[in-house]
Protein backbone atom coordinates (compact mmCIF):
# COMPACT_ATOMS: atom_id res chain seq x y z
CA UNK A 1 0.00 0.00 0.00
CA UNK A 2 1.16 3.84 -0.92
CA UNK A 3 -0.17 7.00 0.41
CA UNK A 4 -2.38 7.12 -2.19
CA UNK A 5 -4.06 4.20 -1.83
CA UNK A 6 -4.51 4.64 2.22
CA UNK A 7 -6.19 7.94 1.78
CA UNK A 8 -8.37 6.37 -0.30
CA UNK A 9 -8.90 4.12 1.96
CA UNK A 10 -10.44 6.26 4.55
CA UNK A 11 -13.59 7.72 4.00
CA UNK A 12 -15.44 10.49 6.26
CA UNK A 13 -18.41 12.33 5.72
CA UNK A 14 -17.93 16.16 5.06
CA UNK A 15 -14.78 17.28 6.48
CA UNK A 16 -11.48 17.64 4.49
CA UNK A 17 -8.45 16.16 5.80
CA UNK A 18 -4.59 15.84 5.20
CA UNK A 19 -3.28 12.92 3.48
CA UNK A 20 -0.54 13.43 6.47
CA UNK A 21 -1.34 13.83 10.07
CA UNK A 22 1.61 15.26 12.37
CA UNK A 23 1.28 15.28 15.55
CA UNK A 24 0.95 19.22 15.48
CA UNK A 25 -1.99 19.00 13.01
CA UNK A 26 -5.25 21.58 13.85
CA UNK A 27 -3.27 23.80 16.23
CA UNK A 28 -2.98 26.04 13.55
CA UNK A 29 -7.03 26.40 13.57
CA UNK A 30 -7.56 29.74 13.63
CA UNK A 31 -10.99 31.10 12.91
CA UNK A 32 -11.41 35.09 12.89
CA UNK A 33 -15.06 35.59 13.14
CA UNK A 34 -15.60 33.78 16.07
CA UNK A 35 -12.37 35.35 17.09
CA UNK A 36 -11.01 31.88 17.75
CA UNK A 37 -7.89 29.68 17.70
CA UNK A 38 -6.99 25.66 18.43
CA UNK A 39 -4.98 24.58 21.45
CA UNK A 40 -4.80 21.03 22.54
CA UNK A 41 -7.52 18.59 23.44
CA UNK A 42 -5.03 16.17 25.35
CA UNK A 43 -2.52 15.74 27.64
CA UNK A 44 0.93 13.80 27.02
CA UNK A 45 0.90 12.37 23.36
CA UNK A 46 -1.70 12.09 21.01
CA UNK A 47 -3.87 9.57 20.37
CA UNK A 48 -5.09 7.62 17.43
CA UNK A 49 -7.82 4.93 18.29
CA UNK A 50 -8.82 2.08 16.05
CA UNK A 51 -12.61 1.68 17.49
CA UNK A 52 -14.35 -1.80 15.73
CA UNK A 53 -17.57 -2.49 15.72
CA UNK A 54 -20.12 -5.26 14.77
CA UNK A 55 -23.12 -6.30 14.52
CA UNK A 56 -22.48 -10.29 15.38
CA UNK A 57 -24.47 -11.06 18.16
CA UNK A 58 -26.92 -8.48 17.61
CA UNK A 59 -28.37 -9.12 14.09
CA UNK A 60 -29.49 -12.67 12.92
CA UNK A 61 -26.11 -13.38 9.98
CA UNK A 62 -24.13 -10.38 10.81
CA UNK A 63 -20.77 -11.80 10.07
CA UNK A 64 -18.73 -8.75 9.80
CA UNK A 65 -16.52 -5.82 11.29
CA UNK A 66 -16.15 -2.22 10.91
CA UNK A 67 -13.59 -0.08 12.33
CA UNK A 68 -12.96 3.73 12.37
CA UNK A 69 -9.96 5.81 13.21
CA UNK A 70 -10.81 8.01 15.97
CA UNK A 71 -8.33 11.12 16.49
CA UNK A 72 -7.68 13.66 19.03
CA UNK A 73 -8.30 17.18 17.46
CA UNK A 74 -7.89 20.09 19.41
CA UNK A 75 -10.31 22.33 21.33
CA UNK A 76 -11.04 26.08 19.82
CA UNK A 77 -10.42 28.53 23.00
CA UNK A 78 -11.92 32.22 22.69
CA UNK A 79 -8.97 34.65 21.78
CA UNK A 80 -9.82 36.64 24.40
CA UNK A 81 -10.89 33.77 27.20
CA UNK A 82 -8.84 31.52 28.02
CA UNK A 83 -9.80 27.63 28.86
CA UNK A 84 -13.26 29.17 27.63
CA UNK A 85 -14.58 26.71 24.81
CA UNK A 86 -16.70 26.23 21.67
CA UNK A 87 -16.64 25.04 18.31
CA UNK A 88 -16.43 26.25 14.83
CA UNK A 89 -17.48 25.84 11.31
CA UNK A 90 -16.52 22.40 10.97
CA UNK A 91 -17.21 22.45 7.28
CA UNK A 92 -15.09 25.89 6.94
CA UNK A 93 -12.49 24.54 9.57
CA UNK A 94 -12.25 20.85 9.68
CA UNK A 95 -9.16 20.11 11.61
CA UNK A 96 -11.18 22.80 14.10
CA UNK A 97 -13.07 19.76 15.55
CA UNK A 98 -12.12 17.45 19.19
CA UNK A 99 -12.42 14.23 17.28
CA UNK A 100 -11.27 13.36 13.68
CA UNK A 101 -12.77 10.75 12.20
CA UNK A 102 -12.06 8.51 9.08
CA UNK A 103 -14.06 5.43 8.37
CA UNK A 104 -11.67 2.08 7.39
CA UNK A 105 -12.13 0.72 4.09
CA UNK A 106 -11.12 -1.73 1.79
CA UNK A 107 -11.55 -3.33 -1.83
CA UNK A 108 -14.47 -5.97 -2.54
CA UNK A 109 -12.82 -8.71 -4.09
CA UNK A 110 -14.14 -10.57 -6.76
CA UNK A 111 -14.17 -14.37 -4.46
CA UNK A 112 -16.31 -12.24 -1.84
CA UNK A 113 -18.53 -11.28 -4.50
CA UNK A 114 -18.99 -14.58 -6.06
CA UNK A 115 -19.44 -16.31 -3.00
CA UNK A 116 -21.92 -14.00 -2.22
CA UNK A 117 -23.86 -12.10 -4.27
CA UNK A 118 -27.07 -10.91 -2.50
CA UNK A 119 -24.95 -9.69 0.19
CA UNK A 120 -23.07 -7.34 -2.19
CA UNK A 121 -26.03 -6.29 -4.65
CA UNK A 122 -25.19 -2.88 -5.34
CA UNK A 123 -21.68 -3.30 -4.97
CA UNK A 124 -19.25 -3.81 -7.87
CA UNK A 125 -15.73 -5.75 -7.34
CA UNK A 126 -12.72 -3.19 -6.52
CA UNK A 127 -15.43 -0.47 -4.66
CA UNK A 128 -14.51 0.45 -1.64
CA UNK A 129 -16.51 -1.61 1.12
CA UNK A 130 -16.27 -1.08 5.35
CA UNK A 131 -17.21 -4.39 5.72
CA UNK A 132 -14.53 -7.11 7.39
CA UNK A 133 -14.68 -10.53 7.94
CA UNK A 134 -12.25 -10.72 11.02
CA UNK A 135 -10.42 -9.08 13.15
CA UNK A 136 -6.94 -9.52 12.11
CA UNK A 137 -7.63 -8.20 9.32
CA UNK A 138 -9.33 -5.11 9.99
CA UNK A 139 -6.41 -4.31 12.32
CA UNK A 140 -3.53 -5.16 9.70
CA UNK A 141 -4.82 -3.15 7.28
CA UNK A 142 -5.84 -0.07 9.78
CA UNK A 143 -2.19 -0.69 10.93
CA UNK A 144 -1.08 -0.34 6.92
CA UNK A 145 -3.07 3.17 6.83
CA UNK A 146 -1.42 4.42 10.40
CA UNK A 147 1.82 3.51 9.52
CA UNK A 148 1.32 6.04 5.85
CA UNK A 149 -0.88 8.76 7.23
CA UNK A 150 0.74 9.37 11.17
CA UNK A 151 4.07 10.79 11.76
CA UNK A 152 5.68 11.98 14.68
CA UNK A 153 5.47 10.30 18.28
CA UNK A 154 1.75 9.40 18.61
CA UNK A 155 -0.26 6.82 21.21
CA UNK A 156 -2.22 4.08 19.15
CA UNK A 157 -4.72 1.97 20.70
CA UNK A 158 -7.69 -0.63 19.77
CA UNK A 159 -11.33 -0.45 21.31
CA UNK A 160 -13.35 -3.36 20.79
CA UNK A 161 -16.74 -3.99 20.40
CA UNK A 162 -16.32 -5.04 24.16
CA UNK A 163 -15.04 -1.58 24.57
CA UNK A 164 -12.14 -3.25 25.61
CA UNK A 165 -9.22 -1.08 24.92
CA UNK A 166 -5.57 -2.19 24.62
CA UNK A 167 -2.46 -1.27 22.94
CA UNK A 168 -1.74 -1.24 19.30
CA UNK A 169 1.53 -2.16 18.47
CA UNK A 170 2.92 -0.73 14.63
Amino acid sequence: MDLKQAVRYCTHDYREYPDIFDTNVGLDVVDPIKKLHAVKSWEGKRTVSLKITSWIGISWEAIHYYGKLIVDGVNMEYDDEPDVYTSTDEKKYPLGSSKYELKINRLLTKEEFDKEPDRWRGFDVGELVNAYENVGELINHAKEIIRLRFVGDWNYEIIYPSNKKETLTL
